[in-house]
């Protein structure tokens, strides 16, 4: 089974986002979330490329 985050393990719950993901390479912002265990996590997430019509962003470890 594919799991876009590995590292959270298979269930991750409420999983929040600061809103204001800058469109500029390099920006980051961390979300938060639940473990399927009940512990909580930080989810980096980096701006990777923008152009005036889209954003490319990913989830660090």
């Amino acid at each position: 089974m594919y799991h876009p985050l590995p590292w959270v393990g298979t269930s991750l719950r409420g999983l929040s986002c600061p809103t204001g993901l800058r469109a500029v390479a390099g920006a980051t912002l961390t979300c938060h979330g639940t473990r399927g265990d009940g512990s909580l996590i930080d989810v980096p997430v980096r701006t990777v490329r923008a152009t005036s019509g889209s954003i490319t962003w990913m989830f660090e470890r």
